[in-house]
């Protein structure tokens, strides 16, 4: 188990930001990595130690916890991670670093794009209750987190949300694993929003078992409202 997790910590210090082609050779291994490195390139189809091959810079993401809690940055943290192997995983077990009640429910972020997202959560003991089917709490965990996560997707530089209002609605018993999803449209323009996000959590054969919606406040500065505009144009 260590050594899994110490190579899921190699790949969250070395991803990179969407756009370079080349990754940093993640520290899986001990003493020199030059033959790691080198069948890489061949891989890609480079010469290795050429003499008139140009440098490639290597960019990457640093992922401390401060840009975890930045709400702006979820969308290009996602883009950097879920095509990586275990990147989804990894793209969770982040969100669970930031915020550690989320993390209470073990979701998993099956995708995520400007406006619209899409989280899972396994039905385990640990999120039931007295009925054996999944906790009205958990529901409603699950309804804050993929809620919230279209709206921080769309979230210009600077700007900052907050929930001011959640409410659910039990359709039936949840039991199995439950998939929740949302779309939203972020008004446009600087200054403070108010506006509504609705969402569905279904079952496994697809039944609705709650809904979900909140009310969220935004704040834009004012030197982001072309990024604003952009966002919300986006999610149309």
């Amino acid at each position: 188990m260590f050594i899994v997790l110490s190579r899921l910590g190699g790949i969250i210090h070395n991803a990179v930001v969407p756009g370079n082609r080349r990754s940093c050779a993640p520290a899986f291994a001990h003493g020199d990595r030059t033959p790691m490195r080198a069948r890489r390139r061949e891989r890609e189809g480079a010469r290795v130690d050429s003499p008139g091959a140009s440098a490639t810079h290597c960019a990457p993401m640093k992922l401390g916890i401060d840009t975890l809690r930045d709400p702006t940055r979820v969308l290009d943290m996602w883009k950097s991670l879920s095509a990586k192997t275990f990147g989804k995983q990894l793209f969770a077990r982040a969100i669970s670093l930031a915020v550690p009640y989320t993390g209470s429910i073990s979701p998993l972020v099956l995708e995520l794009e400007a406006g619209r997202a899409k989280v899972q959560m396994r039905d385990r003991w640990g999120v039931r209750d007295h009925l054996r089917c999944v906790h009205a709490v958990a529901l409603m965990n699950l309804g804050e987190a993929v809620t919230g996560l279209a709206v921080m997707s769309l979230l210009p530089p600077g700007a900052r949300g907050i929930v001011r209002e959640l409410a659910m609605e039990y359709v039936k018993k949840a039991r199995g694993t439950i998939t929740g999803d949302a779309q939203v449209q972020v008004p446009a323009g600087p200054g403070t929003h108010e506006f509504e996000v609705t969402g569905e959590l279904r079952n496994s054969i697809g039944e609705v078992v709650a809904r979900v919606r909140a009310r969220w406040r935004i704040d834009v500065p004012e030197g982001d409202v072309a990024n604003a505009e952009t966002g919300a144009a986006a999610a149309s």
